[in-house]
């Protein structure tokens, strides 16, 4: 789904910049629509994660996924002791973080600096430790 809006600029205060984004949905259902009512539901985060994927690349990068998502993904997953799945998830996720930071402005969104980011690194590190076993 395309979405636009006018982004001001911080450098020229009197100029604006319209961006054309592509927004992710779920057979026409923005993502964020879905996200506290589905929020238990494994197969509903992981086809909201596919459209995130479809999204940033859509995109070419240069807005962040969505973390709820994966995190929600990952949750469930850690639940059900499906390891290697969980690992395929926070790896596509992390993969795409580092993609975005490559890009980041000055003035993007750091989701690397959030506590959220952090609760993930741990869960894929779990997950990594009980395949070990």
């Amino acid at each position: 789904m395309k979405r636009s809006g006018t982004i001001p600029s911080r450098l020229e205060k009197e100029s604006n910049q319209t961006v054309t984004f592509n927004q992710a949905d779920v057979n026409g259902i923005p993502t964020y629509e879905l996200a506290e009512k589905g929020k238990h539901d494994l197969d509903l985060m992981l086809t909201c994660c596919e459209a995130e994927v479809k999204a940033f690349e859509s995109n070419q990068g240069q807005f962040a996924p969505a973390p709820f998502y994966f995190n929600r993904a990952m949750i469930l997953l850690k639940k059900e002791k499906r390891w290697e799945e969980l690992i395929r998830v926070a790896e596509c996720y992390f993969k795409m973080i580092e993609e975005y930071k490559s890009k980041a402005g000055k003035y993007s969104a750091k989701v690397w600096l959030g506590t959220g980011y952090e609760d993930m690194k741990k869960r894929l590190d779990f997950a990594y430790s009980r395949l070990e076993k």
